[in-house]
This record gives C-alpha cells, structure tokens and sequence, in this order.
C-alpha cells in the first residue's frame, strides 16, 4: 500500500466509527453511563479524546499526502527517466509538507515516507528493466546497459537533491525545521541496488567486448582463448538467483569469482598479444597488426597495453631510421 492509501483507509475507518458513535442506541448507552457518572464513562471520554485525535491526524495526513500524489504519480506508472525529471518537484513538495503539516511533520514519519519511496524507485526501476521479459541474459546487451545506467543516475540525482535541499535548510535563518533523516534508512537499500545495477553494467560490457572480438576471425588464434571466456559466463548465466535481487549475496562472491576468470583471460590475451609481435620485423607489418588487435581489444587492460606497443613500434622504427642514416653517411661517397 501507498502511504496515501493507508491514511485513507485509516480515515474511512476511523470515520465509520464516529457515525456509529451518533446513533440513537450509543448515544442512550453513554447517556446511561454519564448520568450513573461510572468509571466505563470516565474512560470512554479519554478513549473519545483519542478518536477525535486519531481522526484529525488522519484527515490532516491524508490532507497533506494527497498533495504528493501527482509528484509520486511517476513512480507508479512512470519510467526512471520520468521519476528523475520529477524529482525536484517531489522534494519540494515533501519539504513543503515537512514544515506545516501538524501530524506528518515529524522525523519518524518523513523518515518513513522517504523510505516508502525509495522502495517504490527500485520497483519502478526493476520493472523498466525487466519490460522486455523477466530474464536479462536474454535482453539486448547494450540497450540493457543504458537502462542500467539511468537507474544508477536515477539513485545519484535522488540523493544528490536531497542532500542539496538538508544543506540549504541548515544554513537559513531564522533556522527552519531540519530535512535530515536517517539516510541508511532512506537510501540504504537504494544504494545497494545501484551498485548491483553498477556490476551487472561491468559484466554486461565485458561480455560485448568480448562477443565483438569473437566475431573476427582474421587473426589466428583467438578462438581458444573466447571459448575460454564464453565458459566462464555459461557457467555465470545458470546461475540460480534473480541478477536483481540486490539483497542476494551469492551473486557478489560468483561475480568476484567472473571478474578473477576475465582477469586470467585478459593476461592469456596480453601474453598472446605480444607473442604475435616477436614474429614481426617490419614496422609496417607492426603497425598494420596493431590496428587489427586495436579494432577489437576494447578492455581498458587491453587498450594501455597496445597503447604502449605504439611507443616501442616508434622507438624500432627510429632506430630503423638512425641505423639507415649512418649507413648512408658511412656510404654517401662510395655508394
């Protein structure tokens, strides 16, 4: 339930009761009980005191909520990119609401409702990411990879708004009533989603990279070395667990566990890398080989290391140059 919703019940409830209290027959029972002036009457005035209370908070909550409920429309029906343009019409009105809302203005309610909302941006998120089918491995890899990163920027902007709107409050003067809650409640279980959002980003890029290496065919002997990595993530990908249940640690140790397997793959590919340029003697031919591994080596290990292989092509071909000029010093006379 929405917190809106609740409030509502609540008040429906709480106002079935106070129509029942003005029948004909317990209006004759509590004027029995106030002309005996018996203890049960005493204590029905406190109980009445507290519905009456009860009652008002209710009508006042749900007063106050009801003016969010445009703002936290997005959440429900919305994608994370509509939640993000929303935000800061959203923080503005719950600070609104904060500061002269009688019942709901206080640190354990707001504290709540963030928490309600945050939990309600994850399921907007784990939705979007899911609308084209409950198994990710099956979606498009890079469209996937956008939609990850939105949710990540989703959880940056929330927080950073947030924290912009405490730090503006705390410096005003006369001093306002103070927008800081408890922010493990708030964003803790947003932040680990993000994070998981972070990893699955990772593992989703170097499985590309490595899908687009496994297209060329040019260069010999390769093959082995994909294969080896398509084994590693066959293995990941009949894994058991929901890859978005953030609260699943299994996934944190198999992912550290696929992270050590692409790093013993990328030093086989290092090694096979400079491997094929001992073989070379001409610095054309080097260059030439350079740009094909460069076509396809899209991790970042992979890159400095055939960045570097430009520097030492250069330094041979200088040499090269030097050693001809020398020889056409020594030789310019008597060719």
């Amino acid at each position: 339930d929405t917190e809106l919703e609740y409030w509502r019940r609540r008040m429906g409830m709480l106002n079935s009761i106070t129509e029942q209290l003005k029948s004909k027959e317990s209006r004759l029972v509590l004027g029995v009980a106030a002309a005996a002036r018996s203890a049960a009457h005493r204590a029905w005035k406190a109980s009445d005191l507290r519905l009456t209370d009860a009652l008002n908070e209710a009508k006042d909550n749900v007063k106050y909520l009801t003016t969010l409920e445009k703002s936290l429309e997005p959440l429900y029906i919305g994608t994370p990119s509509a939640v993000m343009d929303g935000l800061p019409s959203l923080i503005n009105n719950v600070k609104m609401m904060y500061a002269v809302a009688r019942y709901y203005g206080t640190t354990p309610r707001m504290t709540r409702l963030f928490y309600k909302i945050s939990n309600q941006m994850i399921a907007c998120c784990k939705s979007h990411l899911r609308a084209d089918g409950e198994n990710l491995w099956s979606h498009d890899k890079l469209a996937l990879i956008k939609k990850l990163e939105i949710v990540s920027q989703l959880y940056e902007a929330y927080r950073k708004l947030y924290e912009s709107t405490r730090d503006q409050l705390a410096i005003q003067r006369p001093r306002p009533k103070q927008f800081d809650f408890d922010v493990d409640v708030v964003f803790g279980k947003f932040a680990l989603f993000s994070k998981r959002c972070q990893k699955l980003i990772e593992m989703l890029a170097s499985i590309d990279s490595f899908e687009q290496l496994a297209k060329n065919k040019h260069i010999d002997g390769l093959d082995a070395l994909v294969r080896k990595f398509f084994k590693t993530c066959e293995e990941f990908k009949r894994k058991p667990y929901d890859l978005l249940e953030y609260q699943q640690n299994q996934f944190d140790r198999d992912y550290l566990d696929f992270n050590v397997a692409i790093h013993d793959v990328e030093v086989s590919l290092q090694e096979f890398i400079n491997k094929s340029f001992e073989t070379i003697t001409s610095t054309g031919a080097a260059l030439r080989l350079l740009n094909q591994f460069q076509a396809i080596m899209h991790r970042d290990a992979l890159k400095r290391d055939l960045d570097d292989k430009y520097a030492v092509i250069f330094r041979n071909y200088g040499a090269d140059l030097e050693a001809v000029q020398k020889t056409y010093e020594k030789q310019k006379h008597n060719p």
